[in-house]
């Protein structure tokens, strides 16, 4: 069983549900085993970099500065708890993004999609506690920079500021600030 640690490991549910295993299911040795063969099945899911943007999984409500409900956002760690799925709806659109932090580079990206023929690749990093994404992207036929910023706040909510900048990042302008309230 060791050797297929080198191998990708054995699902935890499997070993746990095999027959042969019972008698030493209550041994210390075995219940590491299962531990280590998990992470080795879900590496995302001890990684303290795939743990930076948990803050915002859960079932939300999005408001905006004025307290009007804009929308609403079903945030859910998918593929392994590698992957934070995003799936967004307001009363004239929804849009899916999928957040990873890819171990190549070291950086989170988004990959946002729309039902108005949108996508955006957005690449981000954690800053202070504070998931940061830009993209280079074109609205309105001028290249533009779009920025987004998540924010845990102290009560759980989470708030998201977006801005764009059209000369490189010198000025900016604030295009939403929303707040993700917990679905009670």
């Amino acid at each position: 069983m060791e050797k297929s640690l080198t191998l990708g490991g054995i699902a935890p549910e499997i070993l746990n549900a095999e027959k042969d295993f019972a008698v030493f299911k209550d041994e210390r040795r075995f219940r590491d085993l299962v531990k280590k063969s998990d992470l080795a099945v879900n590496p995302c899911k001890a990684s303290p970099e795939f743990r930076q943007f948990d803050f915002w999984i859960g079932e939300w409500i999005a408001k905006n500065v004025q307290d009007v409900v804009v929308g609403s956002s079903s945030i859910q760690q998918i593929l392994g708890q590698c992957v934070i799925f995003e799936n967004w709806s307001t009363p004239v659109s929804s849009g899916k993004s999928f957040n990873i932090y890819d171990v190549n580079d070291k950086r989170w990206h988004q990959a946002w999609v729309d039902d108005k023929g949108i996508f955006t690749h957005y690449i981000g990093e954690v800053k202070a506690g504070k998931m940061v994404y830009i993209a280079d992207t074109v609205i309105g036929g001028k290249k533009t920079l779009a920025k987004m910023t998540f924010s845990k706040l102290d009560n759980g909510d989470v708030r998201q500021f977006g801005k764009n900048s059209v000369d490189d990042g010198k000025a900016w302008t604030m295009t939403f600030d929303f707040t993700y309230v917990r679905k009670k």
